[in-house]
């Protein structure tokens, strides 16, 4: 069995912990984290828990507890979004002032207004497209740099961005940052921008399918297959439809030789004459 505690204090919140149910009288020393609100930072300091008969705590006590261990919390303020992709994984970073393109269920897309670069941020919130947000939060690296959004604020209503068109070998690009190259690592990197291509479907599997304007991209994922994967939960293209496609330049991982490779999260997709 355990006991949950907490204590409050004017420096700080002690989060809830747990110690060993004790008999009587009997006291242990248990590690738990001190939250600061200012620096939204955990450290840990040891206390001494004492209980009584209804194995309650009845008391603590910092006697001779060990250093209070401070972790140093730095919020990297970025005035833009390629500022953020330079950051060291992990940084806590905010940035102010971009504007929401896409809404999907676990993540948003936000862009600089002049559409230079965009980046997702993990969150719960749903604002909606073309929103101004402020964020903060944790960087993530990967495939895909990202933030894990600890806030989100709207501060104001906008105007929806417009997509930039790029042929297919054009998206996810070079490196830059914390970013890693994406596919032939064409270009300027984009990932994360919201943007515009056209193509052929060559290929429809469950929940993707790859459409080819055209320059014969390759990613290596299945034999003979051309063109860009686009991730769309529902749609009803076919083999040889020509479409396009507004959407999040992303990317994938995939096995072998080919690393990391470009795709499209589709917002809209759009028939067009055959």
């Amino acid at each position: 069995t355990v006991i949950d505690w907490s204590y409050a204090d004017d420096s700080g919140v002690f989060a809830t912990s747990e110690i060993p149910a004790l008999a009587p009288g009997e006291s242990a020393w248990v590690n738990i984290s001190k939250q600061f609100p200012e620096v939204n930072e955990n450290g840990t300091l040891e206390v001494k828990a004492f209980v009584d008969s209804a194995n309650e705590i009845k008391e603590f006590n910092e006697d001779n507890n060990s250093a209070y261990q401070t972790l140093t919390k730095n919020v990297f303020e970025c005035a833009f979004v390629s500022d953020v992709k330079q950051c060291a994984p992990s940084a806590d970073v905010t940035i102010s002032g971009k504007i929401v393109t896409a809404v999907f269920d676990e993540f948003i897309y936000i862009e600089e207004p002049d559409r230079t670069a965009g980046i997702r941020v993990y969150t719960t919130d749903k604002p909606a497209v073309g929103a101004v947000v402020t964020v903060t939060g944790n960087l993530l690296t990967g495939n895909e740099v990202s933030i894990y959004a600890d806030s989100l604020t709207v501060d104001s209503a906008g105007e929806p961005l417009k997509p930039l068109a790029m042929h297919n070998p054009r998206l996810g690009g070079n490196g830059y940052g914390s970013q890693f190259a994406v596919g032939i690592g064409e270009g300027l990197n984009n990932i994360g921008l919201l943007v515009k291509s056209w193509g052929r479907v060559t290929y429809v599997g469950d929940g993707f399918f790859y459409m080819d304007d055209g320059t014969k991209l390759f990613d290596g994922s299945f034999e003979g297959i051309t063109g860009v994967r686009v991730e769309s939960a529902s749609s009803d293209v076919t083999i040889g439809d020509y479409v396009a496609v507004t959407g999040i330049s992303s990317c994938i991982g995939t096995s072998g030789d080919f690393g990391i490779y470009s795709c499209i999260l589709a917002t809209e997709i759009t028939k067009i004459n055959q």
